[in-house]
């Protein structure tokens, strides 16, 4: 019993540390790692307080601000994939929700709020997180735990840099499950209908932009080596750069295949996002037909 409240205590320790310290001490000798605490908050004063309107004026100005930058995020305020319809005939379905990105957008404009993450425990084939969203205007507390599988690197990682990184993906995802759990649903609806819709009213490419004849080869060989590259990168910086790239060079390939390759990244990002495998080969063939 001492020794749990000690360790409730050792909020001086980074939970980078932590994991660090365990990876490399108690659970190289095949023992776990715990970490036991609890945080409960009054309401206290705020100098703003929040603004969600009225029954007749529902939203107020936090809906004001989620949505107009849930506009501004576009498709990176949510995530979305196809599965395999098990109960519905064997067919497609898509599923979606709110991303990394988006969450800590919903956080900001719901203000007044705090989210803390802590490691709950750390093992050789895990990690877990507790997350805890904490309203400081009404004293509300909304806790999640969140298991986060670690994983060989893949070839051109080592080690230290992909336990990192994988740490790091457990704590984001943490956070993000902990305010879609704490936070109305209609204000996350309401924010996926107008990041939807920004992308519906985005304009088709100006053909004039495009050179008067794109070789069908050249646009094919210039979307395969990008749909590469989407396939083998991993993490949210990574996808982000590529994406760039693909961007800058539009003009050199066919709109179907630009089409294709935006599909594609959304899939990988989507992949990561959830910590799922990455998208397999042929998802850009197929996507481009």
């Amino acid at each position: 019993m001492q020794q749990q409240r000690g360790l409730a205590k050792r909020d001086s320790v980074t939970d980078l540390e932590m994991a660090r310290t365990a990876a490399g001490g108690q659970l190289g000798q095949g023992q776990a790692l715990m970490r036991v605490g609890g945080q409960y908050q009054t309401a206290i004063a705020v100098q703003v307080k929040r603004d969600i309107g009225s029954p007749q004026s529902p939203g107020g100005l936090v809906l004001e601000r989620a949505t107009t930058e849930a506009v501004l995020l576009g498709e990176r305020y949510f995530y979305g994939w196809e599965v395999n319809d098990r109960q519905g005939g064997g067919g497609k379905k898509g599923i979606e929700g709110v991303s990394v990105d988006g969450a800590h957008m919903l956080l900001r404009a719901w203000g007044n709020s705090v989210v803390d993450v802590d490691v709950v425990e750390a093992t050789e084939d895990a990690f877990t997180f507790k997350a805890s969203f904490v309203d400081l205007e009404t004293g509300s507390t909304v806790s999640r735990l969140y298991r986060q599988g670690r994983t060989a690197p893949p070839g051109r990682y080592d080690e230290q840099r992909w336990q990192d990184m994988q740490f790091a993906n457990g704590q984001s995802r943490a956070i993000r499950n902990v305010i879609c759990s704490a936070l109305p649903q209609w204000l996350q609806d309401r924010c996926m209908d107008a990041a939807h819709r920004s992308l519906e009213r985005q304009p088709a490419p100006n053909p004039g932009e495009r050179p008067a004849a794109i070789s069908t080869e050249q646009s094919a060989s210039i979307a395969a080596a990008f749909a590469a590259k989407l396939r083998s990168s991993w993490g949210r910086d990574e996808l982000a750069e590529i994406a760039t790239a693909i961007k800058n060079q539009e003009g050199m390939m066919r709109r179907e295949e630009v089409a294709g390759l935006r599909d594609l990244y959304r899939k990988q990002l989507a992949a990561w996002e959830q910590g799922g495998d990455k998208v397999a080969e042929g998802v850009f063939e197929e996507s481009d037909k």
